[in-house]
C-alpha cells in the first residue's frame, strides 16, 4: 500500500483543518447535527466503530514475511520447522530396512543380510564344529561384499594367522576404495576329528568363490576361480561356540603334485 503523503492526509494541521476553525459557531452545530442524522448512528457506536478499525487495518495490511515469529505452513501442510525426511533412510541405508541392492559397479552391497549363526555352533560335538567351519566362510563372502568384518573378526581367533589376513586384507580394500561382488563357497567333503585338547581337526574341499572386483579408478575385474582346493582346519570351543583357531590353504587339485581330490 502506498502511504498517504503528508499535503493530502487530513489529519495534519494543514488543508481543510484550518479552514473549519473560521466557520461561525452556530455553523458547526448545525453542520454536525446534519452529518448525525444522515450517518444514523450514535455517538457511541461510532466510537465503537473507530476502535475496531485499527486491529481491522492491521490485519488486512499484514504481509505473510511480516516478522511475527510464527511458524507459517508449507504447501503439503507441514510447518516450516518440520522435517519432510523424518520418516527415515532410503533404499541406499545399510540398516537392513530396505531391499537388499548386490555389489556392482555404482558401490558395495546395500542392506545385505548377514548369514545367521547356525544354533548347532553352541553344541560340543562334531556336527557343531562342521556348522561353525561352513558359517566362517559364509561370514568371509559377506564381509567382502560389505566391508563389514565385525562378525568375521568374532569368529576368529588370535591363532588363525589366515583369518587375522583376510580380515586385515578386507578393511585395507574398502580403505583405499575398492569392493567385490563375492559368491559364495563351496564346502564339502568335511574330515574333523576330536583332539584330545577337546578341539576338532581336519580337512576339507573347498570350492567356488567367484567374485568381480571393484575400484574407483580401474575398471572392473572378473575373477572365476573353478579350483578345487584341499584345505586343513582347526575348530575351538570358546566363550559358548566353535570358532576357528588355523585355516590352511594345502593344495590345489592340477596345479599342485600329489593333489588328488576326486
Amino acid at each position: 500500500m502506498t502511504p498517504v503523503s503528508a499535503e493530502t492526509d487530513p489529519t495534519t494541521d494543514g488543508g481543510t483543518a484550518r479552514g473549519a476553525r473560521r466557520l461561525p459557531l452556530l455553523g458547526v452545530l448545525l453542520a454536525g447535527a446534519l452529518l448525525l442524522s444522515a450517518c444514523g448512528g450514535s455517538p457511541e457506536e461510532d466510537a465503537q466503530a473507530g476502535s475496531e478499525e485499527p486491529s481491522a487495518s492491521a490485519s488486512a495490511s499484514e504481509s505473510p514475511d511480516g516478522g511475527s515469529g510464527e511458524e507459517t505452513s508449507s504447501s503439503d501442510g507441514s510447518s516450516d520447522g518440520s522435517s519432510s525426511d523424518s520418516s527415515g533412510g532410503g533404499e541406499g541405508d545399510s540398516d537392513g530396512s530396505g531391499e537388499p541392492i548386490p555389489a556392482s559397479s555404482d558401490g558395495p552391497a546395500q542392506n545385505w543380510p548377514e548369514p545367521e549363526a547356525p544354533e548347532e555352533i553352541t553344541e560340543k560335538s562334531e556336527d557343531g564344529a562342521e556348522a561353525a567351519l561352513k558359517y566362517w566362510w559364509e561370514l568371509y563372502a559377506y564381509a567382502r561384499n560389505t566391508g563389514d568384518t565385525s562378525s568375521l573378526a568374532s569368529m576368529s581367533m588370535s591363532t588363525c594367522d589366515y583369518c587375522k589376513a583376510r580380515v586385515e586384507h578386507t578393511v585395507g580394500v574398502f580403505d583405499q576404495g575398492g569392493w567385490w561382488r563375492q559368491d559364495e563357497y563351496e564346502i564339502k567333503d568335511m574330515a574333523l576329528v576330536e583332539q584330545e585338547d577337546g578341539s576338532y581337526k581336519g580337512y576339507f574341499i573347498l570350492g567356488g568363490g567367484t567374485f568381480v572386483s571393484y575400484s574407483e579408478d580401474s575398471p572392473a575385474q572378473v575373477e572365476e576361480d573353478s579350483s578345487v582346493q584341499r584345505w586343513g582346519a582347526k575348530f575351538a570351543y570358546a566363550d559358548g561356540r566353535w570358532v576357528a583357531e588355523d585355516l590352511s590353504h594345502l593344495c590345489t587339485e592340477g596345479e599342485d603334485e600329489g593333489c588328488d581330490l576326486s
